[in-house]
């Protein structure tokens, strides 16, 4: 596989730091965590009872005047430069509608710049708004007080976003990590099964076994298809978390109607979110001719890479390489060949080269 084609869901699994942003990582000039003010040190960490919630403005949803005994409360920490935070939103926002009534999750802009000015706040409203139903949650905006970023970021020493804390029953910090763990720790504590204590070495537990089945799918994807659900069994709501890579599993192990019953599904879901990424690696992941799919649902995979393209504005050349490989291995080599002539002209550097060849092959099949 190109390594411009990661799969994100194995990328996530192997190390969460590709999926958390630091704001010095996006190619900003200016660094945006200003200098920690000159106070003692506290380390926030869980089982100690959570910061006072203080915000400049509620930007969406009813505001928050404190933590209520009895309801669970997910504080998500993100800005709008932030790729790996934008990702996360559809996720979200499916948590809050599974734990309506149980659950309020509180999307928290931070770190939006070095110096907020009048224009900061109508920005991120503005960004808010575009996104809709994407973010179907409580969304709040931290401002140039800067007040959670202290005292809930700085104080438990985390330093890339998206970040999440679950706040308990009992007002106390169950978690704090990434918000790619919140279906496992959010069942568990709405359900009072949660330990602060232990909680985290459950997490690095699943973890390792989700290592296992990774590492075992390289030469056989049914060994990890059965080793991943084992591990579902126990876990349940890991197989949702993980279920695009499950379906990736059953494909090449020649379930294909498995398959393309949960891609399907999945496709649909990201079309509504604007999901372009996503999309582009379930349609690759079809017709990546370095792992061949048995039998794959290529219509399927053209309605996922069109999609992608449509979302992109028909500019990203890695989303358009893959309509014409869909295209190519449906048997249209001039449509292809039409796409990946488009595509090269939109790519530079070594991307360039790779789909010059790949221009090349289709020309050879004309």
């Amino acid at each position: 596989m190109r390594s411009r084609k990661l799969n994100v869901t194995i990328a996530a699994l192997i190390g969460a730091t590709l999926f958390t942003a630091a704001p010095a990582a996006t190619g900003a000039t200016t660094t945006f965590q200003p200098e920690a003010k000159a106070t003692e040190k506290k380390v926030l960490k869980a089982g100690d009872r959570a910061p006072e919630f203080k915000v400049e403005k509620f930007i969406k949803g009813d505001a928050i005047t404190g933590f209520e005994k009895g309801h669970v409360y997910v504080v998500e920490f993100w800005a709008t430069w932030c790729g790996p935070c934008i990702k996360a939103f559809p996720h979200l926002t499916e948590l809050q509608k599974q734990y309506a009534g149980d659950v309020t999750i509180i999307g928290t802009n931070i770190w939006e710049t070095n110096k907020y000015d009048d224009s900061t706040l109508a920005k991120v409203e503005k960004f808010v708004a575009q996104k809709d139903d994407v973010m179907g949650y409580t969304v709040a905006y931290d401002g140039p007080s800067r007040h959670m970023d202290e005292q809930w970021m700085r104080a438990a020493g985390r330093n890339g976003i998206p970040s999440a804390f679950v706040v308990g029953k009992q007002g106390v910090i169950e978690w704090m990590g990434h918000p790619m763990w919140l279906d496992v720790v959010l069942a568990e504590v709405v359900a009072d099964k949660w330990d602060a204590a232990t909680g985290q070495g459950k997490l690095e537990a699943i973890e390792g076994k989700l290592g296992e089945a990774f590492r075992l799918s390289r030469s056989d994807p049914s060994g990890a298809l059965a080793k991943f659900e084992e591990i579902e069994r126990e876990y349940p709501s890991v197989g949702h978390m993980f279920e695009d890579t499950k379906a990736a599993w059953m494909m090449a192990a020649g379930d294909t109607k498995g398959a393309s019953a949960i891609f399907a599904k999945n496709v649909d879901k990201m079309i509504a979110s604007g999901d372009s990424e996503g999309l582009n690696a379930i349609a690759w992941g079809m017709v990546d001719p370095d792992s061949p799919a048995k039998n794959p649902d290529l219509d399927l995979a053209l309605k996922a890479a069109e999609a992608a393209d449509r979302l992109s504005e028909h500019k990203n050349p890695a989303i358009i390489d893959t309509l014409a490989r869909v295209h190519f291995v449906k048997g249209d080599v001039a449509k292809a060949i039409e796409l990946q002539t488009k595509a090269v002209g939109l790519a530079s550097g070594e991307m360039k080269a790779d789909l010059e060849k790949v221009l090349a092959e289709y020309k050879s099949k004309k």
